[in-house]
Order: structure tokens, then sequence, then C-alpha cells
């Protein structure tokens, strides 16, 4: 009797990012008629719908779950993003009403985010454009993931978000790939490295040389205009912290 070839099962990063399908994100900026107020609306998430987190990898497939989302919205802060914060910050969920406000929620069909960005900051500005002139069109939404089971169904590694710490939910221009998920577990892993070197009672010089090392780690992914302008955004906001 030959040996049954045993399936094999294709890794997840724990933390990322994941995409509404182009066509079912819903994306949208609505301007009162008062003029005072500009809001932008969509869905961060479709529940129980297959989606491929790199369109170029087909042997990993992902499902967010109904109610996912419910422990993270009860219990902590979310902002909303441009490119998940490499373009800029507008709303967080800590402002309940006025410019800088943000609400997201779960309906039946997914995870819903509506906002009010601050029309006078010149980067919300430019993005509010975009999406009324249809050159952004895209939804996401940046996670650690708490309870993901995977399984192998015709070769293919399908997890599913069951329930995850929920970090932003975002407008995005491109869908999400190896090179933003490394950027943003990056980012964080960097924040960290930053506190414990602080702790550590090291020189702001220690610092600096540290983290360079650290953000060096981004070229081993191979370089290209994205994650070199991602690394040369983490190092801005990085190193400001010690200058």
């Amino acid at each position: 009797m030959p040996a049954l070839k045993k399936k094999r099962v294709v890794e997840f990063p724990r933390e990322g990012v994941h995409d509404t399908p182009l066509e079912l994100s819903e994306l949208q900026v609505e301007t009162r008629k008062s003029g005072r107020l500009t809001r932008v609306s969509g869905y961060a998430a479709i529940f129980d719908t297959p989606y491929r987190p790199w369109a170029d990898d087909p042997t990993r497939m992902e499902i967010v779950r109904r109610g996912a989302f419910t422990r993270s919205l009860e219990q902590r802060e979310v902002e909303g993003n441009w490119d998940h914060g490499m373009a800029g910050f507008w709303g967080s969920t800590a402002k309940e009403s006025g410019n800088g406000s943000l609400r997201v929620w779960e309906d039946e069909r997914g995870l819903r985010y509506e906002g009010v960005p601050n029309p006078d900051n010149g980067v919300n500005r430019d993005w509010i454009g975009h999406i009324r002139d249809g050159l952004v069109w895209g939804s996401s939404f940046a996670f650690r993931a708490l309870n993901a089971p995977v399984s192998v169904r015709d070769e293919v590694t399908v997890r599913e978000l069951r329930e995850v710490d929920l970090h932003d939910v975002s407008a995005v221009r491109h869908p999400a790939s190896t090179a933003a998920a490394v950027t943003l577990r990056q980012a964080r892993r960097t924040q960290s490295l930053l506190e414990d070197l602080a702790a550590a009672g090291l020189t702001r010089e220690e610092q600096r040389a540290m983290l360079e090392r650290d953000l060096a780690t981004l070229g081993a992914h191979g370089p290209t205009p994205r994650r070199d302008a991602a690394r040369a955004r983490i190092r801005e906001i990085t190193l400001a912290h010690i200058d």
C-alpha cells in the first residue's frame, strides 16, 4: 500500500494586513450639505469570503469569520489610516464626533467603518480627492491573529481569522502584499526595540546604531521601490523618537 502523501501546511505571519476584495470594499466619500464634514466609509473586511492575501502566492488563502473583531472593538482603540499609516493618520475611535472621529462596527456583511478626516490637513485632502476620482478604491485592516486555525484544502493552506486584535482600518492604494506585511511587522518591532533600548539606558548614539541595523533587515526581502519607501518612512518616524 503506497504511503499517504503528507499535506504541506504553509505558515502565515501572526501580524499582517488583509484587504477587502476591491469590488466589495464600497469605499466612498460623502460631503454633507453644510460642507463642513466629509465622511469616508467602506468595508475593511467581508465575512466568509475567501481571499488570497498575497496575489502572487496561490498556496495561501484567508477567510474572516463573523465575530472576529467583536472583542477587540470592545476593548481597544482603532485608528483610521491611509495605507496603514505609511501615508498618514486621519482618525480614531477614541474621538466620537467631528473631525478625526471614527466609527468601526460589525454588520451582517463585514467590518464597516465611517470617519471624518480633517479636510484642513493637506494629506487628507489629497486622499479624499483620490477616492472621489476613483484613484483609490481599496479598504483594508491591520491585525494580530489570536484565534486563527489553518487547514489544507486541495494543496492550499487556508487560515480562518476567528478572533483578531484589530489595529487599524485603512484606505489603500495597493492590495496586501508581502512587502506591506513585512513593513507593518517591522514598524512595530522597531518601536518595541526602541522602548527596550531606552529602558536599558543606552545612549542616543547607541540606540541609533542598533536601530539602523534593525531597519537593514527590510533589505533582506529584496529591493523594490515600495520597500525602499517603507524603510525610509519607518526610519523617519522612529529616529524622531531618538533625536
